[in-house]
């Protein structure tokens, strides 16, 4: 069984945003936001049908950390609009949720 390597938020958060530019998303990193507990990153991505992008927002975490009740609760909120919010602690869990 691997060891799990604790990281801190900020290189956790960074390589989010290696991994998903690297796949031909457009990544912006969201530093104040008129909305207490805003997801960290904003991300769009090009579907393959023309013209067309998918938007998902990405909350990171440091190693075994979890999103607080205002974070939930933004979560939510997007998601009552149709846009899914990823709490990633692990870059590898991006990898396998977004291809």
């Amino acid at each position: 069984m691997s060891e799990l390597i604790y990281q801190e938020e900020t290189i956790v958060q960074r390589q989010c945003i290696d991994y998903l530019e690297s796949i031909g998303c457009y990544v912006k990193k969201v530093i104040q936001s008129n909305k207490n507990g805003w997801p960290d990153l904003d991300v769009y991505r090009k579907l393959k049908r023309r013209n067309r992008a998918e938007t998902f927002c990405v909350e990171c975490k440091a190693t075994g950390e979890l999103a607080d009740p205002l974070q939930q609760r933004r979560h939510y909120e997007l998601s009552l609009v149709g846009v899914m919010t990823y709490v990633i602690d692990d870059v590898n869990k991006l990898k396998e949720l977004v291809k």
